[in-house]
């Protein structure tokens, strides 16, 4: 399909609104999966692809694609002029990519306890978060208890949302 028909394969003037509509109109032609998703966006063969934004930032700096909103809550620092999808009016579109430490649930708490504040010491080095923020993300530091109350809550809220959408596994 030539980029011209694409709804979102060309950068658009006007206000938020119209980018808000724009993705709605799209959904149908967004594809989300793997490479391929990426290099149909850039060959104009799709309208758009869902990527993580340290996948793609050198692309979007590069002006190869455009991003049209973030799914984060606040603004990328990096590309301080894209609104996120709450700003757009999709309030439910709030997600991030995310990793974290994990050990055996019988791991020994003397052990956890250290392996937590040699982490936490890197993730609040400034080197490391200076190469993160290079890359669009952030480091982001807390107690072995904070990550299970926050896996806890996303668990309720994605399944939530899955059984809202009656999804299923296939």
């Amino acid at each position: 399909m030539p980029a011209e028909r694409l709804p979102l394969a060309k950068p658009r003037s006007g206000e938020a609104g119209r980018t808000a509509a724009a993705i709605k109109d799209a959904a149908r032609h967004v594809i989300m999966r793997d490479a391929t998703a990426l290099r149909a966006v850039v060959n104009g063969e799709t309208a758009g692809t869902f990527e993580v934004g340290v996948k793609v930032r050198s692309q979007v700096t590069a002006g190869a694609l455009r991003a049209l909103a973030v799914t984060t809550r606040l603004r990328d620092p990096g590309l301080p002029e894209v609104p996120t999808m709450v700003e757009l009016g999709f309030p439910g579109i709030l997600t991030g990519s995310w990793s974290a430490l994990f050990a055996p649930a019988g791991a020994p708490a003397p052990v956890i306890r250290l392996l937590n504040e040699r982490l936490t010491a890197v993730t609040r080095s400034t080197e490391f978060c200076s190469r993160l923020e290079a890359l669009g993300a952030q480091a982001q530091a807390g107690s072995p208890e904070d990550l299970a109350a926050w896996v806890a809550e996303e668990r309720r809220r994605w399944t939530g949302l899955a059984r809202q959408f009656a999804a299923v596994l296939n």
